[in-house]
């Protein structure tokens, strides 16, 4: 008797599984996960931007002549790129002569200011090298905001990337009162690395250097600033 108990019980899983009960539970799960990464895709902005440019070319990673990328690319130092007109500022962290060769002894900071076209932002800097530490501001209007259409003619693909990375993350931030604040990122002059000044990110290293930023909104419109701190820490060795 126990043994037709048995089988009975087991012919009706049997039945069941091949009936659909099975896997009509697992395409119950499968639908709710397709669902919910559905949803995320659809919350978050994704940038798709195609470079014109080739790596030799290109203002940031290539030997371009307008560029000033080579003079800087002399320096151990960070600079600021203003990615519209494709402006390359040195952060004053550190001071270099013309060659390239590191100055010390400054007995006063030094300030300097960059001003691009009109309708476009500026950036101070006021740099105390002797220290190895600079505050800097770079400003933005609502021109600032990084145009894909006119960067794609002047970098390659992998700072195309890079820009696109930066852009992503400020417009999924979800404050769009900044977004003219992708019209600016940081360079490594030594590798030519692009750095994000992007929401929500707040501060890193850069190799020897400690970055720290934020951003500041005007009380009207979409004109601000992004305020930076970069100092140089290089490892204490023994």
């Amino acid at each position: 008797m126990t043994g037709k108990i048995q089988a009975a019980c087991l012919a009706l899983i049997y039945c069941c599984l091949y009936s659909g009960c099975g896997r009509a539970q697992t395409k119950t799960i499968n639908t709710i996960n397709e669902s919910v990464e559905s949803t995320a895709a659809q919350n978050e902005y994704q940038m798709d931007a195609t470079s014109l440019v080739e790596g030799e070319d290109c203002y940031i990673c290539g030997e371009r002549e307008e560029s000033l990328m080579p003079y800087y690319a002399k320096r151990d130092s960070i600079g600021i790129v203003h990615w519209n007109n494709m402006e390359i500022i040195d952060s004053g962290v550190r001071a270099y002569d013309d060659d390239g060769k590191e100055l010390f002894g400054q007995k006063n900071s030094t300030m300097s200011i960059c001003s691009f076209c009109e309708g476009y932002g500026s950036v101070t800097v006021d740099g105390t090298p002797n220290r190895g530490f600079t505050h800097v501001k770079a400003y933005y209007k609502e021109k600032d905001e990084l145009d894909f259409a006119a960067v794609r003619g002047m970098v390659c693909q992998k700072c195309m990337d890079k820009a696109a990375e930066f852009y992503e993350d400020q417009r999924n931030a979800g404050n769009e009162n900044r977004i003219a604040a992708t019209g600016y990122c940081l360079v490594d002059f030594s590798t030519r690395e692009l750095y994000t000044l992007s929401d929500p990110y707040r501060g890193y290293f850069i190799r020897d250097y400690y970055v720290e930023y934020d951003i500041v909104e005007e009380s009207e419109g979409t004109d601000g600033y992004i305020e930076l701190f970069i100092m140089y820490a290089p490892k204490r060795e023994s």
